[in-house]
């Protein structure tokens, strides 16, 4: 089992900090004249519709045809952790005409939290570009903890006889409550929910003690007075949540738990047409409209080209491989 030092230091690597702490740069570069898609653009979301990483899927499409020529279809294949809809896109020709809307879970956590992986994201794909990252809040009732030293005394005291709750297995909220744990030295249960809905309805009714939750949903309960945000789990304070400071803030260097999204295509596709989707894509999220859009979402707009983000997806696996084996989850 690593140790505690080597935790912190996976989870602080310099690539994914500074690219996930550093938002999207206003580039401007034409689609290379040597491709264009002929037909429309399938673009497979591993999701249910009308959740966050969806809606990001639909301004893409939205916003990508007028660069492209081309429409931009939107396909929902939730199940399986995401995996399903990846391996869609994983068998399809490498043509530039099916692309995936990949997550931290799918790309990141995935080959670690599978024994017999089912892909493996480096070889069975090309990636096209960084979107954006993900934004959580760690939240307990209001009478529960009053702050951060609180909860984690709490839950030391405890003994492991606290629950948290996640969406699921994998995602970044299961992978960044695992690493809060494993810095801050205490025990908890893991129980996955099928969403967000479901895991807030149970913290709220008592079933559960503490969750890390998407900032849309937890806002509403922190406003309403029925949450308390104990931190937020990005390397820094968010927009949505002003007074709220960072787990890092709050002596616990290197606990930084965003997750992100990405576009993917499948394996083979020649570097041409991946650096044109690449370049559709930077020059749509140089706009100010686009980000804008991005941000009423709670997303921060983070960009990398097809090469940075090749690069990014092997060093994000490095990052959270530890975390998943020293947490003992699995998902076969």
């Amino acid at each position: 089992m690593p140790t505690r030092r080597g935790l912190l230091l996976a989870a602080s690597t310099t690539l994914v900090s500074t690219t996930l702490a550093t938002p999207a740069v206003a580039l401007s570069v034409p689609v290379p004249p040597a491709w264009a898609p002929s037909h429309p653009i399938r673009l497979v979301v591993p999701y249910p519709p009308a959740g966050v990483i969806d809606l990001l899927g639909r301004l893409l499409a939205e916003a990508l045809p007028p660069r492209l020529g081309q429409p931009l279809v939107v396909e929902n294949m939730p199940g399986a952790g995401s995996i399903i809809g990846a391996q869609a896109i994983q068998r399809t020709a490498p043509d530039g005409h099916s692309l995936l809307l990949t997550t931290s879970t799918t790309f990141a956590v995935v080959p670690t939290l599978y024994r017999r992986p089912p892909f493996d994201p480096v070889r069975d794909f090309t990636a096209v570009a960084l979107l954006a990252a993900t934004t959580f809040v760690l939240v307990v009732r209001t009478n529960g903890p009053a702050s951060l030293p609180a909860f984690i005394a709490g839950a030391k005291a405890a003994g492991g006889r606290i629950s948290y709750g996640t969406s699921g297995a994998g995602t970044p909220h299961h992978i960044g409550f695992e690493l809060l744990k494993q810095l801050a030295g205490f025990e908890a249960t893991h129980v996955p929910y099928r969403g967000t809905a479901a895991a807030l309805t149970d913290l709220l009714g008592g079933r559960i003690d503490v969750m890390i939750a998407d900032i849309p949903p937890a806002v509403e309960h922190i406003r309403a007075g029925t949450l308390r945000p104990l931190a937020v789990t990005n390397r820094e304070r968010l927009a949505a949540l002003p007074e709220v400071p960072t787990l890092i803030e709050q002596g616990l260097p290197g606990c930084e738990a965003p997750g992100w999204v990405g576009v993917a295509a499948p394996a083979g596709v020649p570097v041409e047409i991946a650096r044109a989707l690449s370049a559709a894509i930077t020059e749509t999220m140089g706009q100010p409209a686009w980000k804008a859009r991005v941000e009423a979402l709670a997303l921060l707009p983070m960009l990398l080209g097809a090469e940075d983000f090749a690069r990014f997806i092997p060093a994000e696996i490095a990052r959270w491989a530890p975390v998943i084996r020293a947490s003992g989850a699995s998902a076969d």
